[in-house]
């Protein structure tokens, strides 16, 4: 329960800022943090859910244009895996769970695709 309740703290945190660093954090008790494994791409507008304990961070923009990069990260590992990317580059659109996938919808596409 407590590693769902700290996934969900990041999950807020991360949707809350504009821009994502490539370190995450993790609040090991409540008096402490520790710095876990690098996300492999920094980006600003990424859409970010959770989907079986699993943090997904999809999309956003970085290198000069839109991305459709997909990374999962993984608490129980302090891992991050490279998962097939969205059809589309887009950065700052609405994400949604549902029956254990993930949706995106909207936002901002890279008009020369």
């Amino acid at each position: 329960m407590r590693k769902g309740v700290a996934a969900m703290l990041i999950l807020a945190f991360l949707t809350a800022s504009s821009a994502i660093t490539v370190k995450p954090a993790w609040a090991s008790s409540e008096d402490s943090w520790e710095i876990m494994a690098d996300m492999p791409t920094g980006r600003l507008g990424p859409g970010v859910a959770v989907v079986n304990g699993k943090i997904y961070v999809i999309g956003g923009t970085g290198g000069g244009g839109y991305l459709n990069t997909n990374e999962e990260y993984d608490p129980a590992t302090n891992t991050w895996a490279t998962k097939k990317p969205m059809p589309t580059p887009r950065a700052s659109f609405g994400i949604a769970v549902y029956q254990n996938k993930i949706y995106c919808i909207g936002g901002g596409v890279d008009s020369f695709e």
